[in-house]
């Protein structure tokens, strides 16, 4: 989520500094309630506030649901930058396909043993903005490098 005080920071540099904050309070909450208890409330809390916030940036976002997809998309991909290796298959206005290779997102959160922290925090993004967008916009993704697939597949219809 930008905020004006972290404008100038990398999208990666903003997940590791979230992550060094969530991680210790998702252990202690694991170590108190259960790891399943702890992460259903932090998980459930992190996304709840994600969709939020992506449903109320598409509320101020100006166009139909494709131009909100797009505008959101192509911010996310700016700040995104060159920390994700992409594979494109598809480029057709009804059918964006493409895969990611290698994502340093995913190496982050592997390396700290959160890879389930960065799915919330990182790959689930796509989905709260495909969802913001409106109905016109669908994603299906079957593998993620995060949970150690060997690629991330974006499959957009746009309708």
């Amino acid at each position: 989520m930008e905020t004006e005080l972290n404008k100038n920071i990398s999208l990666l540099d903003e997940a590791r500094l979230q992550a060094d904050i969530l991680i210790p309070v998702l252990n202690a909450l694991r170590k108190r309630i259960g790891a399943d208890n702890a992460n259903w409330i932090v998980f459930g809390a992190l996304r709840n506030k994600l969709r939020t916030y992506y449903q109320e940036l598409s509320i101020r976002t100006d166009g139909g649901p494709r131009e909100k997809w797009t505008a959101m998309s192509s911010a996310m991909f700016a700040k995104i930058g060159s920390d994700i290796d992409i594979e494109w298959i598809n480029t057709e206005l009804e059918s964006l396909t493409f895969n990611v290779k290698r994502c340093r997102y995913a190496e982050l959160f592997r390396e700290m043993g959160e890879p389930e922290l960065g799915s919330v925090l990182m790959c689930e993004l796509d989905n709260h903005i495909a969802l913001a967008a409106g109905s016109e916009i669908e994603l299906v993704r079957k593998t993620t490098l995060m949970h150690g697939d060997g690629c991330c597949e974006f499959r957009y219809r746009i309708k």
